[in-house]
Formats: structure tokens, C-alpha cells, sequence
């Protein structure tokens, strides 16, 4: 992830959209951001079968959940579904992810 011009202001939020057919196995998924030292944060879904979900998902994740991570240096974002730590094979199905996005939220 990167950005170019003036971009300046702390982050808030971040949202992150699954949306995928029916027939997935039900797997919980995460989110893995690095900033440029190597300090990272995982956050997992707090839907354990968010890929089951016939319809579009919102997950959106306050940025006061990456503590330890310098917001304004990330280097990568990864996705990944099923457990991180204890990855098993044999999952089945197909996930679409858009609408990644990050920033302040709309004024109210």
C-alpha cells in the first residue's frame, strides 16, 4: 500500500469488502498490515464463517486495532483466510475482495 502527494491526517478506519457466491467452505479470514520497520498486526474477522456469507461483507477495522504499526510507513497488507497461525489445506470456493479502502470517516 502506497500513496502519493499530500496525503497527511492520522487514519481512523479501514474497510475491507468480501463478497463471494454460495458453496464456500466457512472459513474465518485476517488481515496482516507491516509498516516499514517490519512491525506488524494481524486482525482476524470476528465472523468465523465470513466466506459462507452469500452477500457483500462489510469488515471494517478501526485503525486503533494495528497498535504497535506506524500508520503513516506501511509497506504491505496481506489477506488471508483461514487460521494464520495453524493454516490447513482443503478449503474450497472462491472470494472476491474490493473496495479496499482507508481514511478518515465522512464528515456527520
Amino acid at each position: 500500500l502506497s500513496t502519493t502527494g499530500n496525503v497527511t491526517g492520522a487514519w481512523q478506519t479501514a474497510e475491507i469488502g468480501a463478497t463471494q457466491p454460495t458453496g464456500n467452505s466457512a472459513e474465518p479470514m485476517y488481515v496482516r498490515v507491516t509498516d516499514s520497520t517490519g512491525a506488524s498486526a494481524t486482525i482476524a474477522s470476528a465472523d468465523a464463517a465470513i466466506t459462507a456469507r452469500a452477500t457483500w461483507q462489510e469488515w471494517a477495522i478501526p485503525y486503533s486495532s494495528l497498535s504497535g504499526v506506524n500508520l503513516s510507513r506501511i509497506q504491505k497488507l496481506a489477506i488471508g483466510v483461514g487460521s494464520k497461525t495453524s493454516p490447513t489445506a482443503g478449503g474450497t470456493g472462491i472470494v472476491y475482495i474490493d473496495d479496499i479502502g482507508y481514511g478518515r470517516p465522512a464528515a456527520q
